[in-house]
């Protein structure tokens, strides 16, 4: 858990987490990218506490997320009451609390073991079509409740939003798609089914 200092400093602000599987910080302009405009990223990380790096100390979601909402290590025996430890501290403060997640286990989680004050559920995004514009796409709508979900909120607020995204499905417009793509590179994949595996070894 933060320090007091950065506790107090927290709580005076509106807090947000994106939490969004499959998406490489590298491609994101505040960790380097200078290939691709990112300037909404670029605009967020202006106004956000940056983290160059993290090291997950787990690779089970229900692991790394009881580690994000109790500022505890994995593991440990921890106990079901010390889960709300960090959604308490905002409660008591007068902050109100939200998850926003596509993910079951993450709303569930967040309910009856981390104990936000309100939880909301959208559809997991599922592969089967890429879109050609990004407003119409799973993620897309994600984004976009999770910022009405923001701009309603009358008083001081945490909201925590987890999208399955990338690791669900890669529903991005093939336009996007070239834009990530160097000259010598080959014609950008048209399928939406995350590729799962290892890679062959090279001959």
């Amino acid at each position: 858990m933060p320090g007091k200092a950065v506790w107090e400093s927290m709580l005076a602000e509106n807090l947000i987490v994106l939490a969004i599987d499959g998406v490489q910080s590298g491609y994101l302009g505040p960790y380097g990218n200078t290939w691709v405009p990112t300037p909404g990223w670029n605009e967020l990380a202006a106004r956000s506490l940056l983290l160059e790096w993290h090291l997950a100390d787990a690779t089970d979601l229900a692991e790394i997320y009881r580690g994000f909402w109790s500022g505890l290590p994995a593991g440990g025996g921890r106990r079901n009451r010390e889960l709300s430890r960090l959604i308490e501290r905002m409660a008591a403060a007068s902050v109100t609390t939200t998850c926003l997640s596509d993910e079951p286990q993450v709303a569930d989680w967040a309910a009856r073991e981390a104990r936000f004050s309100v939880v909301e559920k959208t559809e997991p995004a599922r592969p089967g079509r890429s879109y050609e514009n990004w407003e119409e796409s799973d993620a897309g709508r994600w984004a976009m409740m999770a910022a009405e979900t923001a701009v309603a909120q009358t008083s001081r607020f945490f909201l925590w939003v987890h999208c399955g995204a990338m690791a669900r499905a890669w529903q991005a417009p093939y336009a996007w798609r070239e834009r990530f793509r160097d000259d010598e590179d080959p014609e950008p994949a048209s399928f939406t089914e995350p590729p799962q595996g290892s890679l062959p070894k090279d001959v």
